[in-house]
């Protein structure tokens, strides 16, 4: 389960047939007449594509392939051989391509997201807007003083993307949360709510998981997040 920690920890199970089918590719590569400079290059695009480009592409950001094979033969030079210098030049390039995928994607998010909250609040006069950006609707109203941003609060929640699909649910149940370990969004909005209250609020990816995103949750960066927390 994704949880809205900065370093959360999640869990992933591993299809047993994917898991066979990827050592079986490996193992009947012809590495007899190829050697060892095949095999390295097999280790180096496992490197590249897990986790770095099979959970950038998971979070919608788009990697040209091709492109990025073009550029790591611009990494060579035309000699037959390649020494340190040109793996480490190999691996700033690729470094490079992602940092560029990653930032072009953050600002669509933002776009979009920044998008939504406004009309959010357009549709709906119920919502208020806290003065870091979270836009927020109360539910439900609690009872009691408002919490903390250091306590340990049971929350319900559900989290979702803006355009309504679910990242994570904690299924009617309440989990228990350290509020100095949550995201910044997610402290701020529990740590102005009383006990029982119930709100849908929408956090800024800046208050998320900010430019980075969360890859293991399926967040990409700068995404915009809506939960409806008790």
């Amino acid at each position: 389960k994704m949880q809205m920690s900065q370093d959360p920890r999640a869990v992933e199970q591993i299809d047993k047939e994917e898991l066979l089918r990827g050592i079986d590719m490996v193992l009947n590569a012809d590495t007899t007449k190829r050697g060892k400079s095949f095999i390295n290059g097999i280790a180096v695009a496992m490197q590249m594509i897990y986790p770095g480009i099979a959970q950038m592409e998971g979070q919608g950001l788009n990697i040209d392939r091709k492109a990025l094979i073009n550029e790591l033969k611009k990494s060579f030079k035309s000699n037959d051989s390649v020494d340190i210098n040109q793996l480490q030049t190999m691996q700033m390039n690729l470094q490079g391509m992602m940092q560029r995928a990653t930032a072009a994607k953050g600002a669509k998010n933002d776009k979009e997201g920044k998008k939504y909250l406004e009309e959010q609040m357009k549709k709906d006069k119920g919502f208020k807007k806290t003065a870091s950006g979270i836009a927020y609707k109360v539910l439900k109203q609690g009872a009691g003083e408002n919490f903390n941003d250091s306590a340990t609060v049971d929350v319900t929640y559900v989290g979702k993307h803006i355009d309504g699909k679910e990242f994570d649910n904690s299924q009617g149940k309440p989990v228990p949360f350290n509020l100095k370990m949550t995201v910044p969004g997610f402290r701020e909005i529990i740590s102005n709510m009383k006990p029982g209250e119930k709100v849908i609020a929408i956090i800024p990816g800046a208050l998320a998981y900010g430019e980075q995103g969360n890859p293991q949750g399926g967040i990409g960066p700068n995404e915009t997040l809506v939960f409806e927390i008790t």
